[in-house]
């Protein structure tokens, strides 16, 4: 009762009969005997049909749950693979203009030593 009823569901539907009335006013009369019996009966093939009804709407809730769950399951894998490629890339461009600035610094200290060196080169070929 704690739960929302769906509201195609019908209630069920169990009527009075005799033997929940009061006592027959012939306790031996044997078709007052049918005649519950008969009411009987009809509620419960009414109570049946509506259990089934239960639980195929059991059936088809817990299907739906499952291609809910599935759903949220490949939408949380393509996130996690966009998000992966994503870092990679950042790593990748981080990574990329590190080895640019190092190879300026080094092209740079390279120039700066080349320079120094023509110097010396130079100076001492001036001398002879």
């Amino acid at each position: 009762d704690d739960l929302p009823r769906d509201e195609t569901e019908p209630e069920p539907v169990l009527q009075d009969h005799p033997a929940s009335v009061g006592a027959p006013t012939n306790p031996s009369d044997p078709g007052a005997d049918r005649q519950a019996l008969a009411v009987l009966s009809a509620e419960h093939e009414r109570a049946l049909g509506y259990i089934k009804q239960l639980e195929t709407t059991i059936s088809t809730s817990q299907t739906r749950n499952l291609q809910l769950e599935n759903q949220l399951h490949t939408g949380h894998e393509h996130l996690l693979s966009e998000i992966n490629v994503r870092v990679d890339s950042a790593i990748s461009a981080g990574f990329h203009r590190l080895e640019l600035s190092f190879a300026t610094k080094m092209a740079q200290e390279m120039r700066s030593e080349n320079a120094r060196l023509t110097d010396t080169i130079m100076n001492s070929l001036i001398v002879i």
